[in-house]
């Protein structure tokens, strides 16, 4: 086989390569969107306070603390409903949930010319040259 299908070979391995990783990408932000940390550990803290108010409801006797217990466990019922609805609404909306920004550089000589802006940390440099 001639150099232009060894060419051919080398660009079909690179359209390859570069579609596991736009696919690697997408799994890894719909992970990040769906275990949001910082979610999650208030979603836990309520429910964690949810135990202990549904623990004091059963061992007390006074009508006006059962009322202030009931109160209290509706509230925490309405604010776990509402971290899992802004969950899902991320999981939904936000596919590309983006917490960092990457910095590329790139560096050449004033002698290279026709570099072309870089995109993702790539540039083509088929139409470059050198004076």
């Amino acid at each position: 086989m001639g150099d232009s299908g060894e060419g051919l070979i080398d660009n079909e391995g690179r359209i390859q390569e570069r579609i596991e990783e736009l696919q690697h990408n997408r799994e890894r932000a719909r992970k990040a969107a769906s275990e949001n940390p910082e979610l999650a550990h208030k979603i836990e803290s309520l429910q964690l306070a949810r135990k202990d108010i549904v623990h004091a409801l059963e061992s007390t006797a006074h009508p006006a603390r059962k009322a202030q217990l009931n109160a209290a466990l509706a509230d925490i019922d309405k604010r776990i409903d509402l971290y899992c609805q802004i969950t899902r609404l991320i999981n939904k909306e936000a596919i590309w949930f983006w917490t960092f920004q990457n910095t590329y550089y790139a560096i050449s000589t004033a002698k290279v010319k026709g570099l072309p802006k870089m995109y993702s940390g790539v540039i083509d440099v088929s139409h470059a040259w050198k004076e």
